[in-house]
């Protein structure tokens, strides 16, 4: 209980603390700048290609195709 009470006191006492004030607006960047929008581009950026579905193939070829040369089990 009291290590509990240990690690909650510091937390408390920051949430009584005061607020440190925000510097000037002034000194701050804007959001945005309307003077230079942005445009998306207008170019397709990504195709679609279809894919065609098979039955499943023998998995053995595909293992022993990535394998280093000379492995076997």
């Amino acid at each position: 209980m009291t290590l509990r009470l240990a690690a909650l006191m510091p937390l408390a006492l920051a949430g009584c603390a005061a607020a440190t004030p925000l510097p000037p607006a002034s000194l701050m960047a804007p959001a945005a700048s309307p003077a230079a929008p942005v445009m998306a581009p207008k170019t397709l950026t990504m195709r679609d290609t279809p894919a065609t579905l098979t039955e499943p193939g023998d998995w053995r070829d595909l293992n022993d195709a990535q394998s280093p040369a000379g492995v076997t089990r």
